[in-house]
């Protein structure tokens, strides 16, 4: 999955368990936490949807791959799924990088916005990477992929992004390698100590006693969906460190 992270630099504002796990819903005024089944949520996300090839090297959803490669097609990103691409859109108004072996949706920042590239070969149009070397090697900036707690089989990972010395971007990915997953989900992961999550790229995003709860909303995903990526930004104090990949849970319905 991905091992690296997006320039620095600012960017525009964000526009397996069993069926019986449950996520934490928005407490109002008491500090006790709550929980109560998956919802709906209420904000906006690009549909996925399969894009015309720019080249005839570039991930095309349908094509054979290998093992687990990841790609990059302009504004979709590709994931190998059982020999064959799955590509799915970016996020409105992000385009996919590569950075070492994973795909990436970020904010082009005077980056190429037309990247056509595959792990396990040599990328196929020029690009920046993503992350300065002596960041990415931050124990605390490593991605730790990890099977949540779910009602389906899937495979979550956390991305630092972008960074400054107050405020950072990450991305959050979501995938299943099995059955695909609804576009009805949601997932709560614990914010780490000094971190605020302010807002996200793809539907809603509430936080009750330092959890973060981001649900998508069902009308503007796809029906079945193999994965999901987007971005969630906010303040951190004292140094950033991603999420805990062990604390989150994941549910589709």
């Amino acid at each position: 999955m991905l091992n690296s992270g997006g320039t620095c630099g600012s960017n525009p504002p964000s526009t397996s368990s069993s069926s019986s796990t449950t996520i934490p819903t928005t407490s109002t005024a008491s500090t006790t936490s709550t929980t109560g089944t998956l919802g709906a949520a209420t904000s906006t996300t690009s549909t996925s949807s399969t894009p015309t090839s720019t080249s005839t090297n570039c991930p095309v959803s349908g094509q054979a791959c290998t093992g687990n490669q990841q790609g990059c097609n302009g504004q979709s990103f590709a994931i190998c799924n059982n020999g064959s691409w799955y590509v799915s859109s970016c996020a409105s108004g992000t385009y996919c990088y590569m950075s070492s072996s994973t795909a990436t949706c970020d904010w082009a920042n005077g980056r190429a916005t037309n990247t056509c590239a595959v792990s396990g070969g040599t990328s196929l149009a020029k690009r920046l990477d993503l992350k300065q070397v002596a960041q990415i090697t931050q124990p605390k900036l490593r991605p730790k992929p990890a099977h949540p707690k779910s009602n389906v089989p899937t495979r979550v990972e956390f991305i630092a992004v972008d960074l400054t010395d107050k405020t950072y971007s990450a991305v959050i990915k979501i995938q299943t390698d099995q059955k695909a997953f609804t576009g009805n989900w949601a997932i709560s992961f614990n914010i780490p100590a000094g971190q605020t999550v302010d807002s996200t790229s793809r539907g809603s995003i509430s936080v009750s006693n330092n959890v973060a709860i981001i649900k998508s909303d069902p009308s503007k995903e796809s029906p079945k969906n193999m994965a999901v990526i987007f971005k969630v930004s906010g303040t951190h104090t004292g140094g950033y460190s991603l999420p805990d990949t062990s604390s989150a849970i994941f549910l589709s319905v």
